[in-house]
């Protein structure tokens, strides 16, 4: 009987995440910008996870192709754009949304899933994993390096007027961004600073 208990649990996690990961791959039609200038439209699966490539189907065509950084310039999904980024510590670029766009700051993320055991339950839970990169660097930062405004003050310290606002609370009326690991959105504390920066900052 125990057995049995077992491998029926066994399959009910191989089953959900199974239905998981078939859910995140969705085929949306894709406009994909090359660095040669030239725009391909088609179709491909909405990136998922840290990845180098991806596969594309172009619509005039059929034809499939797989494409990675050395060709593209960006690709715009339904408006969302992401572009392949070369990451500190990785030897190739990877394929990041786009959550600020690249001015004199860019933020970047890519989404993951974490998994949790606990003690009656087997699920899967979606992290982003976010980047700060220059249009001076060849390499993002990734921003779970900065631990504390001491670390974010250093990355911008070469704008006296951002550095300033950080350190009086402008961006954090509460003092809690750091401490609660509050989750970044268009309104957050993170691309409050960006905006900011890449608005007011030479």
């Amino acid at each position: 009987m125990k057995f049995k208990n077992i491998l029926f649990f066994i399959l009910i996690v191989s089953i959900s995440n199974t239905s998981f990961s078939q859910s995140k791959k969705i085929v949306k039609k894709a406009k994909v910008h090359f660095l040669t200038g030239e725009i391909k439209i088609g179709k491909m699966k909405i990136p998922y996870g840290k990845i180098s490539s991806f596969k594309f189907m172009e619509e005039s065509t059929n034809e499939r192709m797989k494409l990675d950084a050395r060709d593209i310039d960006k690709i715009d999904i339904g408006g969302t754009i992401y572009r392949f980024v070369k990451i500190k510590g990785t030897s190739r670029p990877i394929l990041l949304l786009e959550q600020i766009p690249q001015e004199k700051l860019g933020l970047y993320y890519y989404e993951f899933d974490r998994m949790r055991n606990g003690s009656n339950d087997y699920s899967s839970t979606t992290k982003k994993r976010y980047y700060y990169i220059r249009d001076t660097e060849k390499e993002a930062t990734q921003k779970k390096n900065w631990n504390s405004k001491k670390k974010l003050i250093e990355y911008l310290s070469d704008c006296p007027e951002v550095v300033e606002k950080i350190g009086v609370g402008f961006f954090d009326k509460k003092g809690k961004s750091f401490i609660t690991g509050r989750p970044l959105n268009n309104r957050s504390f993170t691309a409050d600073v960006v905006r900011y920066y890449n608005k007011h900052c030479k």
